[in-house]
């Protein structure tokens, strides 16, 4: 008698494969590079950047970034050993779309976030110092008392799309009228707009103000004296780039703590009234011993 088991092991085969052809296996997906093996294989840090006065601006000489975020960065970039390139300026607003593409690894700039819901997209580093975000107005505006009064239909505020002075405005005086910029627009406008009478107040910080101050004889003040809010001068990085947001984080308290964070907000803030410097996280027993300060 003629065995089935060939023929019968040949059946299984032809089933296994059909099995296969219909419920194929799920190929497994390309690994996707982050954006901190990137900055490793590099050994550079891709940063985008987002112009404001003093705190990133264009030297007009030069045509290179200064101010106190390409100050602070260069020196970050020198003690984690990775070269800094400046590689696109981004709109306000835009920083999550400008980190997607990967043309970019961090926001190298005073991220708050100033847009509130960016927080959800977006991860944010240890701040290097915090702004105080005061009320401006022109300067012969008579003083607030009651912060209240703002919060009415006779009320304009200046403000720009992506920054603090445009989600403060609408978040505690809804019913205020609002003149809003691009975000493309320089930030300076916002308080031209105010001595020129086309709005009464903004939301900004006292580096800011100090900045145009110095450089327009028409000049605001401060018309409240508590702040409206503190936010954070800090970089941002794309959802989820734990090990890059790590490393930046190390870098941030390494600098802090080698005073060279100091170092550089003094230069731009000697009297310490433009910033809020971090709280340090220890306390020296012996305080007639003076730290150090790392050059």
């Amino acid at each position: 008698m003629i065995s089935k088991l060939p023929l019968l092991t040949f059946l299984i085969a032809c089933l296994a494969l059909g099995l296969q052809i219909i419920h194929p296996k799920t190929a497994t997906p390309p690994h996707r590079e982050t954006a901190y093996e990137r900055v490793m294989r590099t050994r550079t840090l891709h940063c985008g950047y987002a112009l404001w006065p003093v705190s990133e601006e264009i030297d007009p000489n030069t045509k290179q970034l200064k101010g106190v975020v390409p100050d602070f960065t260069e020196a970050l970039g020198q003690k984690l050993g990775l070269k800094i390139e400046w590689t696109e300026e981004v709109v306000w607003g835009q920083q999550a779309e400008a980190l997607a593409t990967g043309k970019i690894d961090a926001m190298c700039t005073t991220d708050g976030p100033y847009v509130y819901t960016a927080a959800t997209v977006l991860d944010y580093t240890e701040p290097m110092a915090y702004f105080p975000e005061y009320i401006y107005g022109r300067e012969n505006a008579a003083p607030i008392l009651n912060i209240d009064t703002l919060n009415t239909l006779d009320i304009t505020f200046s403000a720009i799309e992506g920054d603090i002075s445009l989600a403060m405005a609408m978040d505690s005086f809804p019913k205020a009228h609002r003149l809003e910029l691009p975000g493309s627009d320089d930030p300076s406008l916002i308080m031209v707009n105010i001595v020129d009478k086309k709005a009464d107040v903004t939301i900004t910080d006292p580096l800011t103000i100090d900045h145009f101050n110095r450089n327009n004889k028409k000049k605001l003040k401060k018309l409240y004296d508590q702040p409206m809010g503190v936010i954070n001068m800090s970089f941002s990085v794309g959802k989820g780039e734990g090990d890059l947001l790590q490393m930046l984080n190390q870098g941030f308290l390494l600098l802090q703590g080698l005073g060279i964070s100091d170092q550089i907000l003094n230069k731009y803030d000697p009297e310490h009234k433009l910033f809020y410097r971090p709280v340090q996280r220890w306390t020296d027993q012996n305080p007639s011993r003076a730290i150090s300060r790392a050059k």
